[in-house]
C-alpha cells in the first residue's frame, strides 16, 4: 500500500513528475536524505567531476593547484603571524582552515576517482570521505563570504592590505565561487543548518573565551570589538544573532541560487533539460522495491 512522504522531500523538488506508486518512503529514510548528508552510489561523481567535463585528469589537475595554494597560505599565516597561538580565536583562521581542509579531501577524492576508473573492483569512493567533503563543502559556501564582508564593512581601518589578509578576506570569496562553478558538487538549501552551527560554536567559543578572562592580541577582553560582552553585551548578541538567523541561512540561499545558475547554464549550453536529481532517483527506486 501506497502513501506519500510527509517530510517535504517532493515538496523541495515540485517539478519533478514522480509516479504516485514509486512515492511510498519511509519517514526516517526521508529524513535521512533532507536533512542529513547521505551520498548514493549513483551521485559520487557529482562530488569528483567538473560540471563541464567527464574528464577527470584536468579537474584533478586544478583541485590539487588550489589545493597545495591554500595549504601553502595556512603554512605561510603560521609562519608570519603576529598573533602567535592567538591565531586560533580569529573567526577569519577557523573559515580558511575549513577552507583548505575541504580543498585537500576534494584532491584527494578526484583522485582516488581517477585511479578508481583504472581498477574499480579494488579502489572506490568511501561514502564517510564523500559526505566529510560534502559538509565541508557547505560549511565554506557561507563561511566565506560572510567572513569576507564582515571583515570589510566591519573590521578594516582603511591602509594597506597583506598578503594573508588578501587571501583571507578576498581569495578565498574568489576560490569558493569559481569552484562552485566549474565544479558538479550539489547544494540543497535545506543544508542551511549547517552554516548556523558553525556560527553558533564560534559564537559559543568567544563567549566562553571572554568569561575565562581570554584577550585579543591587543590585550583588549574580547575577541572582536563588536562582540566586546564587557561593554555593550547587548550590541554583541544583536550581532551573534544576526550572523547566525538570518546572515548564514541567506548566503546559504545566495550560494544555492549560484548553483542553480550553474546547472541552468549547463542544460542550456550542453544538457538536454533538467534531469531528476539522481538521489531522488535512486530514492524512489529503493522505495517501490519495498512497497507492499
Amino acid at each position: 500500500m501506497s502513501y506519500i512522504c510527509q517530510c517535504g522531500f517532493y515538496w523541495l523538488y515540485p517539478h519533478i513528475s514522480v509516479p504516485m506508486e514509486r512515492r511510498s518512503v519511509c519517514a526516517c529514510h526521508c529524513h535521512r536524505h533532507l536533512f542529513g548528508f547521505h551520498v548514493e552510489e549513483q551521485s559520487k561523481t557529482e562530488f569528483v567531476l567538473s560540471q563541464w567535463t567527464d574528464r577527470p585528469i584536468l579537474f584533478a589537475l586544478y583541485r590539487s593547484l588550489v589545493s597545495l595554494y591554500t595549504i601553502g597560505v595556512v603554512v605561510y599565516s603560521a609562519i608570519n603571524n603576529e598573533y602567535g597561538v592567538k591565531i586560533f580565536i580569529w573567526l577569519t583562521y577557523w573559515s580558511y582552515y575549513i577552507l583548505a581542509t575541504g580543498f585537500l579531501i576534494r584532491a584527494l577524492t578526484v583522485w582516488l576517482h581517477v585511479y578508481g576508473q583504472k581498477d574499480k573492483d579494488r579502489l572506490r569512493l568511501p561514502d564517510r570521505l564523500l559526505q566529510l567533503q560534502w559538509v565541508l563543502q557547505t560549511l565554506t559556501c557561507a563561511a566565506a563570504p560572510i567572513v569576507s564582508v564582515l571583515f570589510w564593512t566591519v573590521e578594516y581601518q582603511g591602509g594597506g592590505v597583506d598578503f594573508k589578509s588578501a587571501n583571507t578576506h578576498a581569495i578565498n570569496l574568489t576560490l569558493v565561487v569559481v569552484d562552485l562553478f566549474i565544479s558538479r558538487y550539489p547544494i540543497r538549501i535545506h543544508h542551511f543548518y549547517v552554516s548556523m552551527c558553525l556560527f553558533t560554536t564560534y559564537s559559543a567559543f568567544t563567549a566562553i573565551y571572554w568569561s575565562t578572562g581570554g584577550t585579543n592580541h591587543l590585550g583588549r577582553p574580547y575577541v572582536y570589538s563588536v562582540l566586546n560582552y564587557s561593554e555593550d553585551p547587548g550590541f554583541a548578541m544583536i550581532f551573534v544573532f544576526s550572523v547566525t538567523l538570518a546572515a548564514a541561512p541567506f548566503v546559504h540561499c545566495l550560494m544555492y541560487g549560484l548553483y542553480r545558475l550553474r546547472v541552468a547554464l549547463w542544460n542550456r549550453c550542453c544538457g538536454a533539460g533538467e534531469a531528476i536529481p539522481e538521489t531522488l532517483i535512486a530514492l524512489t527506486t529503493q522505495s517501490s522495491a519495498t512497497d507492499v
